[in-house]
């Protein structure tokens, strides 16, 4: 067997697990004698029975119902389990084909069957025998209509505990055959109605498959609540160079691959207008997007033309699984697609593994800045993350192809008050507690956080060791992302990020006079204001100086003035007439200083713009 990547000649998928080797069951083998199997003093030929894992099923079958009125005309290019199946086998067609792409062909007779037969029962009324979902306040049951009574109510027994229930119309709902049940489309569903619709997607979580399908509209995705082995460059291969939303399973690399196919049919049939009018081709038909060879295209035609922008919008309550699909769909996007013979295959996925790293590096830095613990998530967004990718067209084979160029980040609507007044029982931001725990011993001393026992208005530092320990592992993780991007943005994080963290820290060391309180039992402190009620006093001078240093002030009184003053009142509690007081201030001072480190932190990701040519470290 080829041991090359994304090799599906054999038949063997991402994700198969293996029930026998050569009539023989796996049960009955050693992992020693399996692995021998597998190299040259094992048999020259291998049979192996597979079967896909439970997360990975539908990379190599289509959750969908036939009729049996429509296997006869499909059955020789679709292989079904056997009739009446709600799973298609797609194995065979990717073994021949190496990837997903010209299944929408057959899809689409599919899907026009499947509406066609079940258009006409989708809105009928109930009646005796029709299988429902009742309401209940516990969810909702299985049951069948047993009696139409009078006065619009229903007797209804329940599957599987046969109790009779007597319901109103507002209580049930039309339950889809259980043959439908797991359909990986909400569209092809009989029934569209709320509970129908939940019943669905409950049953394809219980089965692994976090992804569902709305019609072209868009994607349910779920919180798969572990790790599942369906994101990895083998399972990209079967993604790659579709042209068709119907041609992939629901998963967020059909997402990022619509979005492929859609730049680079308008491109292709823009160009076509413009530089060969006398070739066929249409923007509208994503399956036929023609192919133009350089010899076609002029260069004035390429730097005029203009495709139009692809967006995507996450949306979800916390904890949903937004910044994970973010993350996989960026990466995918950023992977380069061409033909694949075996050289360019192995060149792609060289890049490939490149700028995944960035990705994930890129990740991991905003979310330890951005992020932090809150009761319904342990690793919360605190601000609305906009990514943009920039695409060029570059040659291969003298074919025109569209591949990622660019890579920037903008951070909006960062609670950056989070820092100062978080919510009871919640935690700051992840990076102080990282920084604080893992920091090394030279910046350590560099920014003076060798003693951490002084009481800090912000933040508390991490006491449990098993608490530290994860901490420190997580800026191992952090301080790696840094270095991954660069020895030029490392010491810019280091230098100037960090720095200012440290400061932050200093600042919450070295408090504020509380109002109306006098400053004559404290003679550490420095007034800066001439207000006798309330002096701009720092509580602990020394953390004040050393806040001073960090941040390039000549003295505390200089940093003071520019803590202190009226400019910082901005988002604090103290509106009115009444002046903000010192507490008040410094929070501002402090919330503003940390988006400013956020900010950096962007800029210095922005600053590396492409993605090749970024030199990694």
């Amino acid at each position: 067997m080829s041991k090359r990547l994304a090799d599906f000649t054999h038949g063997v998928l991402p994700g198969d697990i293996i029930v026998s080797i050569n009539d023989v069951d796996i049960k009955q083998l050693s992992p020693e004698e399996v692995n021998e199997k597998f190299t040259s003093n094992g048999p020259n030929e291998l049979k192996l029975i597979l079967t896909p894992s439970e997360e990975c099923l539908e990379l190599s079958t289509r959750s969908i119902y036939l009729l049996d009125a429509h296997l006869g005309s499909l059955q020789d290019l679709l292989s079904s389990n056997n009739s009446n199946s709600n799973h298609i086998c797609l194995r065979g067609w990717i073994k021949e084909n190496g990837c997903f792409r010209g299944i929408s062909v057959l899809m689409k007779k599919i899907y026009v069957n499947i509406l066609r037969e079940t258009s006409s029962n989708s809105n009928c009324l109930c009646s005796v025998g029709d299988m429902v979902l009742v309401t209940h306040r516990d969810g909702y049951s299985t049951g069948i209509v047993a009696e139409l009574l009078p006065g619009g109510e229903y007797q209804i027994k329940l599957v599987p505990g046969k109790q009779i229930l007597t319901v109103t119309s507002d209580d049930i709902n039309r339950a889809n055959p259980k043959e439908f049940e797991g359909m990986d489309d909400l569209i092809l569903l009989p029934h569209l109605n709320e509970v129908a619709l939940v019943y669905n997607l409950h049953a394809r979580f219980l089965n692994s498959l976090p992804y569902t399908y709305v019609a072209d509209f868009a994607l349910i995705a779920f919180n798969p609540m572990r790790k599942l082995d369906i994101y990895n460059e083998s399972v990209k291969h079967l993604f790659f160079n579709c042209r068709n939303r119907l041609d992939m399973p629901p998963h967020i690399y059909s997402v990022a691959q619509t979005i492929y196919a859609r730049m680079e049919a308008e491109f292709l049939a823009r160009e076509e207008r413009s530089s060969t009018p006398g070739m066929n081709g249409s923007s509208s038909n994503i399956g036929s997007a023609p192919t133009f060879g350089r010899e076609c295209i002029s260069t004035a035609s390429i730097s005029a033309v203009k495709v139009p922008t692809q967006a995507v919008c996450l949306l979800g309550r916390s904890g949903s699984g937004k910044s994970v699909n973010t993350e996989h769909l960026i990466e995918y996007l950023l992977t380069p697609q061409s033909s694949q013979t075996s050289e360019s295959l192995s060149q792609n996925i060289n890049k490939s593994n490149l700028t995944a790293r960035k990705m994930r590096a890129v990740m991991c830095l905003l979310d330890a800045f951005t992020c932090s613990r809150t009761l319904l998530n342990s690793n919360a967004s605190r601000c609305l993350r906009l990514f943009t990718i920039e695409f060029i067209v570059e040659w291969e084979t003298k074919a025109a192809q569209i591949s990622a160029s660019g890579l920037n980040v903008d951070i909006l609507l960062l609670d950056k008050f989070r820092v100062t007044r978080r919510p009871q029982g919640e935690p700051t931001f992840h990076i102080f507690y990282y920084f604080l725990a893992g920091l090394e011993s030279d910046i350590r001393k560099e920014y003076v956080l060798e003693d951490l026992t002084s009481p800090n208005l912000f933040m508390t530092p991490l006491q449990r060791p098993e608490d530290q320990a994860l901490a420190r592992s997580r800026w191992q993780a952090v301080h790696e992302a840094a270095r991954a991007l660069g020895e030029s943005f490392e010491e810019a994080f280091i230098g100037g990020v960090c720095r200012l963290l440290a400061a932050i820290y200093h600042l919450g060391c070295a408090g504020a006079i509380p109002p109306k309180t006098s400053p004559s039992s404290l003679k550490t402190t420095t007034p800066v204001s001439d207000s006798p009620a309330e002096p701009r006093l720092f509580i602990n001078h020394g953390a004040a100086e050393r806040a001073a240093r960090l941040l390039g002030c000549p003295s505390v009184e200089d940093l003071a003035n520019e803590v202190f003053s009226a400019k910082n009142i901005d988002g604090t509690d103290g509106g009115g007439p009444q002046s903000p007081s010192n507490l008040e201030l410094l929070g501002g001072f402090v919330a503003n200083l940390y988006a400013t480190a956020t900010n950096t932190l962007r800029d210095l990701i922005n600053r590396l713009r492409t993605i090749r040519n970024a030199k990694l470290n």
